[in-house]
């Protein structure tokens, strides 16, 4: 996928924005947030992760969970769509700068 194509998709906007304002969320909570759209965000989700603008990392414990972190290009995205989203509603432009991705390292992409 090209540019802008994944962007232009059903819910990938909010997914991307939703995995950046909570670092570490897995696939279920992502869905729990806003449940309507379910299928089509599960699609966006890996299409992200594709782009590499989400990555995901899957813990150790018996009953591992992926958990979803913003990649720094789709972290520096998502700062412009909010900053974008706060301009159109004539707010004032603030991201939140206290949000964290995984090291290099400990970002990997797992096919499901």
């Amino acid at each position: 996928m090209e540019g802008l194509d994944i962007l232009e998709k059903k819910n990938a906007i909010k997914v991307l924005i939703q995995v950046f304002e909570n670092p570490g969320i897995n696939k279920s909570r992502l869905i729990d947030l806003e449940p309507e759209g379910r299928g089509s965000k599960l699609e966006r989700i890996d299409e992200l992760v594709e782009a590499e603008l989400i990555c995901t990392e899957k813990t150790i414990e018996k009953n591992s969970i992926i958990k979803l972190y913003t990649t720094k290009k789709g972290s520096d995205i998502a700062k412009y769509l909010i900053n974008a989203k706060l301009i159109l509603n004539d707010l004032k432009p603030e991201p939140k700068t206290n949000l964290s991705t995984p090291s290099e390292e400990g970002c990997t992409t797992i096919k499901e």
